[in-house]
């Protein structure tokens, strides 16, 4: 696997940070856009832990008894309470991200990310709103899965800044995924607050304003934004898919369950991390009870350090001529993954046989994340930059959204797992996650030197 030597791309007057103007457009939006949606999975599976799924609750919940069906038939029999709360997360998540992948679908054949994006994000708005209302739940849920289909186009968005040959898709995909990270910080501890402070009803209104910023916001940055092909009429001819570009196809499509198993252990962080970090982490600091939510914001921060580190050190060898791309980078990161369940699974072993409080201590919490997070960083916003430039033209919009089935597969196998939380021990629980991680890893590493040429082309 070689290593290329390229050449900066010039800079531009109206660039910013060496980068086009749409791309701060697309960052900000993406930003309200993700502090909305992290704010509401940050309080979806304890909200029915500890409010929605009880007897006198639940029977008011319209459609309740189907979903419950339907998640006995996928996981089998579940209590109420943190087993089917971990289900319902698992399976909504998972659906969560495949609707970009329709959208992205109607994108292509012209209906426009421009009206599509706008609705999505007004359809999540009322989705919000409806949520804690225990009659109208399923009702929220239903809006939120069809309107995050709209706002999942934005990724595409990205790559349509830059042109295919352009060595500044990967470092625009991280700094998108940057702005992600800064939300992921803030959305916990604001909905943490509000719901302690003054109930559920508050805590989901957090995340409604935010679609709503997010809406303001990309309506106002439109003029910075490659014009919309189905408002403009201005649709570029694409070349016709030959047998290169369905073997790519092919290829893109592949690597989706395998990155669901590189990603299953970032991915539980949203589902059943946090049952398990409130029973088993000590989260008292200097003297008060950390809400456990704030978990994901140590994780926001912390992934925000990693990407901007991996970021620096990734430009650093573009400076000196070599530059890996971006598949040899993901395998980077699949090979740092898994070191991070294997921490928790030390921690809970240690715990265990440790004499007086078995719980464990925040630092162990602390390493799990940087490891995670640094892991994270080299896959996901660089899987990213991969679809969009190795996608074929006609179905670039497409493979850049079907790239977050990937997640709707790891959603799958993590709220699976989150079955199994009160049937396995700590160090089980998260050295099944591990082994996950290593088999993504052997295959992803196996797959990128069989097929090397098609994702990663030589350049001159």
């Amino acid at each position: 696997m070689s290593e290329t030597s390229r050449l900066p791309e010039p800079a531009r007057p109206s660039d910013i940070l060496g980068h086009p103007k749409g791309l701060a457009v697309l960052c900000i939006t993406e930003g309200f856009a993700s502090f909305a949606v992290y704010g509401f999975e940050a309080l979806f599976a304890l909200y029915m832990t500890h409010a929605l799924l009880r007897p006198d609750r639940v029977a008011r919940v319209w459609g309740y008894g189907p979903l419950a069906h339907t998640v006995q038939a996928l996981y089998g029999p579940q209590n109420l309470g943190a087993p089917m709360a971990s289900a319902i997360a698992g399976l909504f998540l998972a659906f969560m991200w495949v609707t970009p992948l329709f959208a992205g679908i109607l994108a292509d054949r012209g209906f426009g990310r421009t009206s599509l994006i706008a609705a999505g994000a007004l359809l999540m708005t009322f989705g919000f709103v409806l949520l804690p209302i225990d009659r109208t739940f399923l009702v929220g849920l239903a809006c939120l899965l069809v309107g995050y289909g709209g706002i999942g186009t934005l990724k595409a968005q990205v790559g349509a800044l830059y042109a295919r040959d352009d060595h500044r898709r990967a470092a625009a995909y991280q700094l998108f995924s940057l702005s992600v990270q800064f939300a992921v910080i803030l959305a916990p501890v604001l909905g943490g607050w509000l719901g302690a402070q003054y109930g559920w009803h508050a805590a989901f209104m957090l995340p409604a304003g935010g679609m709503l910023v997010a809406f303001a916001v990309y309506l106002v940055g439109l003029r910075a934004l490659p014009p919309d092909p189905a408002i403009s009429g201005s649709k570029v001819p694409t070349p016709p898919l030959d047998g290169t570009a369905w073997l790519t196809v092919g290829i893109l499509v592949g690597l989706l369950p395998v990155l669901a198993l590189v990603l299953a252990t970032n991915m539980q962080i949203f589902n059943t991390y946090m049952i398990w970090g409130e029973r088993h982490y000590a989260l008292h600091v200097v003297g008060h009870e950390m809400p456990v939510s704030w978990l994901i914001s140590l994780d926001g921060a912390i992934s925000v350090i990693m990407t901007v580190a991996t970021l620096g050190f990734w430009q650093w060898r573009a400076s000196r001529g070599r530059d890996p791309d971006e598949i040899v980078k993901m395998c980077v990161g699949a090979a740092i993954g898994p070191f991070a369940p294997l921490i928790l699974a030390f921690a809970s072993w240690h715990a265990a046989v440790t004499p007086g409080d078995h719980r464990i201590g925040l630092g162990w919490a602390l390493l799990f994340h940087v490891v995670n997070d640094l892991g994270f960083a080299n896959v996901y916003a660089i899987g990213m930059a991969l679809y969009s430039r190795a996608a074929p033209p006609a179905l670039n919009t497409t493979l850049v959204s079907m790239f977050v089935l990937s997640l709707f597969l790891t959603n799958l196998i993590v709220g699976k797992l989150g079955t199994l939380l009160d049937r396995l021990t700590s160090v089980q629980f998260w050295l099944m996650h591990a082994g996950l991680g290593v088999a993504g890893f052997v295959i992803l590493l196996g797959m990128t030197v069989m097929a090397y040429p098609l994702l990663a082309p030589r350049r001159g």
